[in-house]
């Protein structure tokens, strides 16, 4: 039987992420309903919201969260993800780059898992604000956190670029949660496609890629399709640093072709 302290230090910390389902297609069309989606348990109660740094709540693995990370590209540059559904429940958007400057965009939607029991199937319709040439979806399971919010409890931020980006000054945490640590779910989305592109993700603090005390980068998945290549991952940064850091994440590809990334943290 393991000691009382053991059993506290083996308990997992931080959220656990896992990929529940990708899927992709090239329709060339402004709605995409993907069919049949696999998703992780749904049964679950649903935190009551509190302010962090007062009356923290004790994390538990019933608290789980559905995330949707929305890749999609087209030839004009601007354009927004309008709605995500899973079984006819619109998600709560919690950053959308939004096109611009490059003809491509990424998205990301949650749902705090107990508004999803009792759904008539598990499809994952995605709406744009225009025709889009491809759509790609990521689904994952969030669960281990402290409450499910509907909006990120850190900010949010999005950036793109030619070559590999770090995000930085948005990932740091107030004094009064430097104890409290967040998750980071990142996506990406490289205009090239055809050919699966090698993705690669850091932490990062400030312009450095070492973060100290914090977990590197965990890939969660790249896909590609005819139009364009997609990926996600998430990390972990406990943000003991009195100092207060600011902390993120850098994306390369290896490819020629132009990225973008969107991101939002989550304690």
């Amino acid at each position: 039987m393991y000691h009382p302290a053991h059993r506290l230090l083996l308990r997992p910390q931080y959220p656990v992420v896992k990929v529940s389902d990708v899927r992709d297609d090239v329709a060339d069309s402004t709605a995409y309903t993907f069919t049949n989606v696999n998703l992780p348990a749904l049964g679950t109660a649903m935190s009551t919201a509190q302010s962090l740094g007062v009356n923290q709540l004790t994390r538990s693995p019933s608290n789980r969260a559905i995330v949707v990370v929305c890749h999609s590209e087209a030839a004009a540059v601007t354009w927004t993800v309008s709605s995500c559904s899973i079984g006819g429940v619109n998600g709560n958007k919690l950053v959308d780059r939004g096109g611009g400057t490059l003809a491509i965009n990424t998205a990301l939607f949650i749902w705090p898992a107990n508004v999803l029991q009792g759904i008539a199937n598990t499809n994952v319709v995605v709406t744009h604000s225009k025709a889009v040439t491809s759509c790609a979806i990521g689904v994952l399971s969030m669960e281990n956190m402290r409450h499910v919010s509907t909006t990120a409890l850190s900010s949010t931020f999005s950036d793109s670029s030619v070559s590999g980006f770090s995000h930085q000054g948005s990932g740091s945490c107030t004094l009064a949660n430097a104890n409290t640590g967040w998750t980071m779910i990142a996506g990406s989305t490289n205009d090239t496609g055809g050919g699966l592109e090698d993705c690669t993700w850091e932490a990062r603090q400030g312009s450095s890629t070492n973060i100290s005390g914090a977990n590197q980068a965990t890939h969660l998945y790249t896909g590609s399709n005819a139009e364009m290549s997609f990926s996600a991952c998430y990390l972990v940064n406990p943000c003991y640093s009195a100092n207060l850091v600011a902390c993120g994440y850098g994306v390369d590809w290896s490819g020629a072709g132009l990225h973008e990334a969107a991101a939002f943290a989550i304690y």
